[in-house]
């Protein structure tokens, strides 16, 4: 992700001589006037902006932009801080009225609950922002441009590593003249720790709005409230890590892995699989009887969403969060479709990142593009040994428009699939996009993006389409759909990539919530068994506690769907879990893990114990999407001088979990997996 001051033209200038000879220019345009004369010297200008953003004894200000002599190099992001965002060719960027004005059109955007736009602060020299952890604006808009809806203002820093959120508050406000309003806004974030700062972007986010017209900020104001101490929560880690000296092998046909004893378990690898697609490619077939394999044993994959594209610690360390802790990626990594369009991964974010780091070409910033940086980064997870799994939280195709970028050849590539509305429940789409439905068309185009990601991915994919449908929190959920309706676009699904497509690279996975009492009904929207290959259920611990029921729950949900896998052949997994918090902490604007105060410590321990006496090959928790935006594992925020570990609560016993002799990571089997290349399996059809 990711100009000239300018004086404002007066529309009605009228000049008065007065008797004692001083002129006043009086200033009519929007009818307001900044009062405040201009600074002679930084002390006079600090002490004018403590007073205009209440900046109070106890705080400092590390930075601040009043636009009167202070401008900095603000400018427009353009489309790679653009989310759900259509009105680029509108947007500017000037500082006019010692204000910094931002032209906006938002009219396009009224169902969106987030859609962002950025403006960017840029010092080559680096800023000295140690201490921060305030940043104060104020907030100008015209109550005319808008028929409803509102703002937040999001703090991103690359370099300061800030990802905070506040609401605008639209209600308290101050009229600075008519329909102009004044709001006052505040971001806390943790401590900045760089003292050569280059980047910052303050994005200035739609929820359910139309507005249209110019937006207005000022008294940008960076600043330290020395009363907080957000800091003393973090600890230091005393365990070692001796995890990555345990390696699965392969030897004469033979997965040898380990109970958490560390005494050798083997366990014959199938040389003949059931699968959904008979034409699956060798390595398909190879990673299914893995899978099964590692389910007959003892040991259990970990695996993590995002593992290697989002994190909640320090970003100068390395992508993943887990790599920081244990030096090893995750074992299984999800991907989501969601960077295959562009919002959770593209080819910008590609081009700065690991491009720059492999010293490979750069990719165009296109639909195509940003469909082969999903697959480049794909096939990096899968070099360092990590499986791969593919979850696709679908746009509501109702509310797909066409991008105006058609390149020729990409049938996506009409579309802007770009944005966040699974959880946007009209249009009755399932009924409407099959052969004959309303959108059929943009279905489709969405399902020949992914399958242009497959056929550039170098491994196996474990397919996982239309999840947790036996909620009704997606619009391909129960409330919204027949069973049959249900049934019938899995199928296609299937058929269209294995058939149309020909895509044979996918294992697919059917993973509903975990509301299934019985197997019987687990099967109720079961797509059958000639369309499925693994079989598994999301359930999240909500509010941990250490004397609380959820993991005999769990075991119970374990039981039914392992039974399940049992009676159809099929793979088992736990596609979804975590421990998770059913309302955001102070600050926040979600939560899974604590920050600080988790109960239950040892959740991972708790979860290998139920894992690994079952048939589960792995079990995924979801992403790190930054300490603010929830997290599920632990993170590092510093490596101390002794090389112990700085950071979340929980780092030592994820490192314990990690030397368990049977937890599974891309360290523990990715040696393996490349001697599981010379093991020959065979694919029958999956019979119903």
């Amino acid at each position: 992700m990711k100009q000239m001051k300018k004086h404002l033209r007066k529309k009605a200038g009228i000049v008065v001589l007065l008797l004692t000879g001083i002129i006043i220019i009086s200033i009519v345009w929007m009818g307001f006037l900044k009062s405040e004369p201009m600074k002679e010297n930084q002390d006079t200008q600090v002490a004018d902006v403590t007073e205009l953003t209440n900046v109070t004894e106890n705080e400092k200000i590390q930075q601040l932009w009043d636009f009167s002599k202070c401008c900095g190099n603000w400018y427009y992001g353009g489309s790679d801080w653009e989310y759900q965002y259509s009105g680029g060719e509108a947007a500017s960027v000037s500082v006019e009225q010692e204000m910094l004005k931002v032209s906006v059109d938002y009219s396009g955007e009224k169902e969106n609950s987030w859609s962002q736009l950025a403006v960017c602060e840029w010092d080559s020299e680096g800023m000295n922002l140690i201490g921060a952890n305030t940043l104060r604006l104020d907030f100008l808009f015209d109550t005319a441009s808008m028929s409803g809806g509102g703002f937040l203002i999001k703090v991103y820093s690359n370099h300061a590593e800030i990802d905070a959120n506040a609401a605008v508050d639209m209600e308290h406000t101050e009229t600075v003249s008519g329909t102009l309003k004044k709001a006052k806004v505040e971001v806390t974030f943790d401590e900045i720790t760089n003292a050569a700062v280059k980047d910052l972007n303050i994005c200035i986010v739609g929820n359910l709005t139309d507005y249209k017209g110019d937006l207005w900020l000022d008294n940008i104001t960076l600043l330290q409230e020395k009363g907080k101490a957000a800091n003393d929560i973090y600890v230091s880690s005393t365990l070692s890590v001796t995890g990555s000296t345990v390696q699965a092998d392969i030897v004469a046909g033979q997965l040898i892995t380990f109970d958490e004893t560390g005494e050798d378990v083997i366990i014959p690898l199938s040389t003949k699989v059931e699968m959904t697609d008979k034409a699956a490619t060798d390595e398909a077939r190879q990673i299914y009887s893995y899978l099964q394999a590692v389910g007959n044993s003892p040991a259990v994959i970990f695996g993590q969403q995002g593992n290697t594209h989002h994190k909640a610690g320090a970003s100068m360390l390395s992508y993943s969060d887990t790599y920081d802790i244990t030096g090893s990626y995750a074992g299984v990594i999800g991907m989501d479709a969601l960077s295959l369009v562009g919002n959770e991964y593209s080819a910008s974010r590609y081009n700065r990142e690991l491009a720059a780091a492999l010293d490979a070409e750069p990719l165009p910033q296109t639909a195509a593009g940003n469909v082969q940086a999903a697959a480049a980064l794909t096939n990096y997870n899968i070099e360092a040994g990590a499986i791969i799994t593919l979850s696709a939280h679908m746009p509501n195709f109702s509310l797909v428009k066409e991008s105006g970028n058609y390149d020729g050849e990409h049938s996506y590539s009409r579309y802007d699939f770009s944005g966040y509305t699974p959880n946007t429940v009209t249009g009755d789409v399932m009924n409407q996009i099959l052969p004959g439905g309303k959108y059929h068309d943009e279905f489709t185009a969405y399902l020949d993006m992914i399958a242009d990601y497959a056929k550039q991915v170098k491994g196996t994919i474990l397919f996982r389409p239309f999840h947790e449908n036996t909620g009704s929190w997606f619009w391909w959920g129960a409330d919204f759909c027949s069973t049959e309706v249900y049934q019938n676009v899995f199928r296609y699904t299937v058929e269209y990539f294995r058939d149309i497509k020909e895509v044979h690279n996918f294992i697919y996975v059917y993973g509903p919530s975990c509301e299934a009492a019985s197997t019987e009904e687990y099967a109720e929207r079961y797509p059958g068994d000639e369309y499925v290959d693994m079989v598994g259920f999301d359930m999240y611990n909500i509010n941990p506690s250490n004397d609380d029921t959820w993991f005999r729950d769990f075991e119970k949900e374990v039981t039914i769907v392992q039974e399940f896998a049992r009676q159809h052949n099929k793979l088992f997994a736990i596609t979804e879990t975590g421990a998770a918090t059913s309302s955001p902490d102070a600050g926040d604007n979600q939560t899974a893990l604590h920050r600080s105060g988790n109960e239950q410590l040892d959740w991972y321990q708790n979860m290998m114990s139920v894992a690994a006496a079952s048939d589960a090959s792995y079990f995924l928790v979801w992403a790190n999407f930054s300490e603010r935006d929830g997290f599920y594992t632990p993170y590092v925020k510093a490596v101390n001088e002794d090389g112990s570990l700085y950071g979340h609560e929980m780092l030592d016993y994820f490192i314990d979990f990690f030397n368990y002799p049977n937890s599974m990571f891309a360290v523990n089997q990715k040696a393996a997996l490349v001697k599981l290349k010379d093991i020959s399996v065979s694919a029958v059809s999956s019979k119903s």
